[in-house]
């Protein structure tokens, strides 16, 4: 079993529209560690780069089938569009 840590008082980013971040809130952690040090670890690199760059030429290969010229402009449009800031 994976250890299990309450953090009680804490202000909880909650990253949902809806409920939004609490000021004063308990959080359960149990499961994984995604993030130590401000890097992630666990993360098989070399395998998830192969399997996105597969995933990517898969999208890619099916996306120039498409005969509709707006659709495949949209769809060329999102796929190479730079990352949008989150903020």
């Amino acid at each position: 079993m994976a250890a299990r840590l309450l953090i009680r008082g804490a202000k909880v980013l909650t990253m949902d529209s809806v409920l939004g971040d609490l000021p004063k809130g308990d959080v359960l952690v149990g499961g994984r560690v995604l993030k130590e040090g401000g890097k992630l670890c666990g993360i098989e690199w070399p395998n998830l780069r192969d399997r996105l760059r597969a995933s990517g030429s898969a999208i890619r290969a099916r996306a120039s089938e498409i005969r509709d010229e707006g659709l495949a402009a949209g769809l060329a449009a999102v796929m190479y569009a730079p990352p949008r800031d989150r903020a």
